[in-house]
């Protein structure tokens, strides 16, 4: 993901990327980014939250971060989402390929968005 963040600071508006940017890469799921991130945020004092990430991953990542922050004993606080396009994937053969894969990464989310509903991460 942090290829999205990079994009997005170099995109239309070239936000500068500084102390105000975090990316973090110890978790390896959407559940431990954010209680990470959090305890980051929390530490820090920030008030609100930006999430880069992939168009549809982005669901799925905002009700992740606002039930994490109930599980840690946070005050609420707004989680904005990066609008970024959805890129297809390219270069894997040919377009079946290509397609299949995309269409692999949607039925992923959606089966982990019933895996996290099941385990109430969000």
């Amino acid at each position: 993901m942090s290829q999205y963040a990079l994009e997005f600071a170099d995109g239309p508006r070239k936000t500068e990327v500084n102390d105000r940017w975090l990316l973090e890469e110890e978790s390896r799921s959407t559940r431990e980014n954010a209680m990470y991130s959090l305890q980051i945020v929390k530490n820090r004092g920030w008030r609100s939250i930006l999430l880069v990430t992939n168009p549809f991953h982005q669901w799925r990542s905002v009700r992740v971060f606002h039930k994490a922050m109930r599980d840690l004993g946070m005050e609420p606080l707004p989680v904005h989402v990066a609008a970024l396009p959805f890129v297809q994937h390219r270069g894997y053969g040919n377009a079946w390929i290509d397609q299949a894969i995309d269409i692999w990464d949607f039925v992923r989310e959606l089966l982990a968005i019933a895996y996290y509903k099941a385990k109430g991460f969000i």
